[in-house]
């Protein structure tokens, strides 16, 4: 009994076969369980601790010593722009401080930092980038630029509609003969002038629109005192971008003639199709397709971001140049177009008009006209392609004009540059080799009419494709 007893007792007491090795696997499980809160604990305390250390990094380099000598760019208010920066810089660097600490008890809140520090680093990223290309910089600020009337390009004028803003730069990265000159005081393109001519100085005025404004008259006069001889030269760039001939006319009874030119170089004819081709009545002051100045804006629930971000401004540009972009959404009525009225000879009386007002002034302040057609490229694919109508009738008016007036002379530059479409930019606006190729024939022909044999008509010889007298 007693054995029986023992025996049974002995069978309760006794563990299972392989029953031991269960017994560990249980116990490293529940030490699992235990332990991965743990590792869990301290991956949240690593995550947020390197969110922290970007909070700080990124606060420093939004401290406004810091932000300005490496982060600005070029039009930007540094009022706005180191104000929001100064107070973001500081606040980070707290934040950051505190999810040091504390950071591993607030994930929702680390997550969302962290995707804040991915936008800003990408807006310095951004800034970086534009300081040091020219070719981003200067959309980025003209979009800053036109948040603020005062920051505009152009400003207007009371009487001759609008002009250049002194120190702004037009044509920053294009590739013009006048890049990166700012506007003078005047509101043109090129240096300081002097109201009084200097003794023994030439002045050549040119005046027309952007087909000016972009350069042949820099390279004019290098070419001018370029040639033998004592005469030396000063030319005058007039030329405005959307300028039309009615708007030169008006400047220079304002403005050119009191700098007493001794040549005055007329180049029009390819912005009088806004006038020409708007379904308006027909106004001869060009009110029916123009108004007054009035800055472009970006729209108002856009001002604030475009105020201080970089990237916001890249994204605008690179989705396509809105139309506040545009100068002719200042000054233009609404663009009601109709082509076929280019044909019509009396939307063209304005611009005849203005062509013999203009020679009656400059006789009569004894000076030489000379009137330079505007050659054109006669690609199908190029830009603006479909006005090419219209800068032919206007050079039919100036021949005719020309042809009439003997006091006039005739540069015919569409005769012997158009179809030389490498020269071209798009439909009129050329590159520097055809700018440099204006500017020889000008010369040319300025030079004959100031000897008094210039008042016939010229025609230039035919430049080669790289824009070589041949």
């Amino acid at each position: 009994m007693t054995h029986k007893a023992d025996k049974g007792a002995s069978q309760e007491i006794s563990p299972a076969p392989g029953g031991g090795g269960n017994a560990a696997r249980q116990d490293a499980r529940h030490d699992a369980r235990l332990g991965a809160p743990r590792r869990d604990e301290r991956g949240a305390r690593a995550a947020a601790r390197l969110v922290a250390a970007l909070c700080v990094v990124s606060g420093a380099a939004c401290l406004p010593p810091v932000f300005a000598a490496m982060f600005m760019v070029p039009g930007e208010s540094e009022l706005a722009v180191l104000g929001v920066a100064g107070g973001l810089g500081p606040a980070l660097i707290v934040v950051g401080a505190a999810l040091w600490w504390r950071g591993a008890r607030m994930p929702r809140t680390v997550a969302v930092l962290l995707g804040l520090m991915v936008v800003l680093w990408a807006e310095l990223g951004a800034r970086t980038v534009v300081r040091s290309a020219p070719e981003l910089a200067a959309p980025c600020e003209r979009i800053a630029r036109s948040l603020d009337a005062s920051g505009a390009l152009f400003q207007g004028q009371a009487l001759t509609h609008f002009r250049g803003r002194s120190g702004r730069v037009y044509y920053p990265d294009a590739q013009v003969l006048s890049r990166g000159v700012p506007f003078n005081a005047y509101g043109f393109i090129g240096p300081q002038w002097s109201l009084a001519k200097p003794q023994g100085i030439v002045r050549v005025a040119c005046l027309g629109g952007s087909t000016t404004a972009t350069g042949y008259p820099r390279a004019l006069e290098d070419i001018l005192n370029a040639a033998p001889g004592e005469t030396r030269y000063e030319v005058l760039n007039f030329g405005t971008g959307y300028w039309t001939s009615l708007h030169s006319v008006v400047n220079y009874m304002l403005n050119g003639q009191a700098f007493a030119p001794d040549v005055v170089v007329f180049h029009h004819g390819w912005n009088e199709i806004e006038a020409v081709v708007n379904t308006r009545t027909m106004r001869p002051d060009y009110s029916h397709a123009y108004k007054a100045y009035a800055p472009a804006r970006p729209p108002a629930s856009l001002r604030p971001l475009l105020r201080i971000s970089v990237l916001a401004r890249l994204g605008v540009w690179r989705v396509g140049a809105p139309d506040w972009m545009n100068l002719w959404h200042a000054i233009y009525q609404p663009r009601e177009r109709d082509l076929t009225l280019i044909d019509r000879p009396e939307r063209w009386r304005p611009y005849e008009r203005a062509v013999r007002t203009l020679a009656a002034l400059v006789r009569a302040n004894g000076a030489r006209l000379v009137v330079v057609t505007q050659p054109r490229s006669t690609s199908a694919q190029a830009r603006y392609a479909e006005e090419a109508p219209a800068i032919d009738a206007a050079n039919a008016v100036a021949r005719r004009v020309a042809a009439s007036m003997p006091e006039v002379t005739l540069l015919d530059l569409a005769e012997t540059l158009t179809g030389q479409n490498d020269l071209y930019t798009d439909l009129a606006h050329m590159t520097a080799a055809g700018q440099q190729a204006k500017a020889r024939a000008i010369a040319r022909t300025v030079v004959s009419a100031l000897r008094g044999d210039g008042a016939e008509s010229v025609r230039a010889p035919r430049e080669g494709a790289a824009g070589v007298a041949r």
